[in-house]
Formats: C-alpha cells, sequence, structure tokens
C-alpha cells in the first residue's frame, strides 16, 4: 500500500520470522499508525509483532512504496499479549472482562485469536491472576508480545 504524504494515517509493516511450526501464519503484519513529523504512534494492537504495544512511537523506511518498521523511539507502557482460545464459546465473556478490567482487545481474522491492550494504569498484577483463572481452566493459552511491568 502506497502511503499518501498528507494523510497522517499509515500501515507500517512488520517483518515477522516464522516457527518451524509457521507461526506467526505471515511474513508480515501490518500496523495502523499516525504520522508524526519523522515517526509513527502506534494505533492498534499488534497481533503478531514482538516488542510493540499501543502507543509506542516508531521509525519506518519506505520501501517499494511501503513504510517498514525500523526501530521503537519510546514506549508508551503499554503491554500487548496474544489469547489463543481453545474454548470458543468463552470468547465474548473474556472479551467483556477485559473490557471491564480497563484493557482493550482486538478479534484476529483467525477465529480463535484476540490481541489484548493492558494500558498501564491497569494493575499488571490483577491481569496475570485473571490470566491465571482461563489458563489453569484450560480456556486459553497465552503469549507476551510486550510486557511493561
Amino acid at each position: 500500500m502506497k502511503t499518501n504524504t498528507e494523510s497522517r494515517s499509515a500501515r507500517i509493516v512488520f517483518l515477522l520470522q516464522q516457527d518451524e511450526d509457521g507461526y506467526p501464519p505471515a511474513g508480515s503484519e501490518r500496523v495502523w499508525a499516525t504520522r508524526n513529523d519523522n515517526t509513527f504512534t502506534i494505533d492498534n494492537i499488534p497481533f503478531f509483532a514482538q516488542g510493540v504495544s499501543l502507543g509506542d512511537v516508531v521509525r519506518a523506511n519506505e520501501v517499494n512504496g511501503e513504510l517498514i518498521y525500523e526501530s521503537t523511539v519510546s514506549y508508551s507502557g503499554h503491554s500487548t499479549f496474544r489469547f489463543i482460545f481453545f474454548e470458543q464459546e468463552y470468547l465474548q465473556q473474556v472479551r467483556q472482562e477485559l473490557t471491564a478490567m480497563g484493557c482493550s482487545s482486538e478479534k484476529s481474522h483467525l477465529e480463535n485469536l484476540i490481541s489484548v491492550d493492558v494500558p498501564p494504569e491497569v494493575s499488571m498484577l490483577e491481569f496475570r491472576e485473571f490470566l491465571t483463572k482461563y489458563v489453569q481452566e484450560e480456556i486459553i493459552d497465552f503469549e507476551e508480545a510486550a510486557i511493561f511491568d
């Protein structure tokens, strides 16, 4: 996708390394961002990119009309988790509990995957207790993508 220099909205491409099992299921992820002067602020919760969260400020280089992630300039203090659901019927309930806790989430195109934003004002201890309950009940498993305790 070509970027429009007049627009403040952009998509940053994060190149991904797949493991021997083919995870993540793509070689790159495009994340929405707001253009600042020479940087971009991440506007959505990444599904597969590691080490980046909602609100982080990043640099990107234009290559063949796409903005390719280069580095992180500053961290927002948000943490990013990914939940894989073994019990699909719990997805809405878990998302509602996350919202009540002060976290936001986004549903992936993969039906059993959500990305979760834990803002700095949410207690990581409370969040981890919530997480442990669902993991022990074998409803979800999770991945820590960017953690700021």
